[in-house]
């Protein structure tokens, strides 16, 4: 492995490590992006989705930044981007879950939140694009 892989890969760790324990995605999680409905063409990053429209993110510093977007429908990385965030089911609710999503490429990695209930809510996110 080379140096720059090396970094990039201890940055991940790092990353994730910070975002907490990184949840295997279940049947009673969101759904990954294989469904043909999820969103295709993002125009940055890093974005995330609500009743309010498309929210948008380039800052690829590998910071946490914080943010608060309640109603989420969608979650999605870039074609050849890695990102991480933090959602909590329902506002109120003081369970934090992570998740990453890492793009192969041909189209973005998407999360669907659609069928989850309540108000599924983005508290945090890191980006890093390849």
């Amino acid at each position: 492995m080379n140096s720059f892989a090396a970094k990039r890969n201890s940055a991940r760790l790092a990353i994730s490590a910070l975002l907490g324990t990184i949840a295997v995605l279940s049947n009673s999680g969101p759904a990954a992006s294989a469904d043909p409905g999820a969103p295709r063409d993002l125009g940055c990053a890093f974005a995330v989705y609500n009743n309010d429209g498309t929210h948008c993110f380039n800052d690829q510093d590998h910071q946490q930044h914080t943010v608060y977007i309640d109603q989420v429908t969608w979650v999605c990385a870039a074609q050849n981007a890695w990102a991480a965030f933090h959602y909590r089911p329902n506002p109120n609710d003081p369970e934090v879950e992570g998740r990453h999503l890492t793009s192969d490429g041909s189209f973005p990695d998407c999360q669907d939140f659609r069928g989850l209930p309540g108000n599924t809510v983005v508290t945090r996110y890191t980006i890093e694009n390849w």
